[in-house]
């Protein structure tokens, strides 16, 4: 019915938002030496309703210490997605009060 259709348009956006995340992220990482090709750190990035990072901790060890805090510098670097402003406080209590990211190392 209805609402699957709406929880549909709700989860393409919450992807789009995971992609834009990831995007964001790489921007500002410094990609260190050690970083293993092919390699990822999962973490997790916790938001305030306006978009300021207000923590990152890693789920997933890529295996290097220096490449996961490297990872979690990144989204301290971020700071905020002023993009979640925008977004309903439903849709950020439903989904993007916390996103878990798959962060490849390449």
């Amino acid at each position: 019915g209805a609402a699957k259709l709406v929880e549909a348009a709700e989860l393409k956006g919450v992807d789009n938002f995971d992609t834009m995340l990831a995007g964001r992220l790489r921007q500002h990482w410094t990609k260190p030496e050690s970083a293993p090709a092919g390699g990822a750190t999962e973490i997790l990035v916790q938001f305030a309703p306006d978009g300021t990072v207000t923590n990152a901790l890693v789920t997933k060890s890529s295996g290097d210490k220096v490449v996961d805090d490297s990872v979690i510098q990144a989204a301290a670097n971020l700071a905020r997605i002023p993009e979640m402003s925008s977004i309903s406080p439903k849709i950020y209590s439903k989904y993007l009060q916390q996103r878990s990211i798959k962060f490849e190392l390449k």
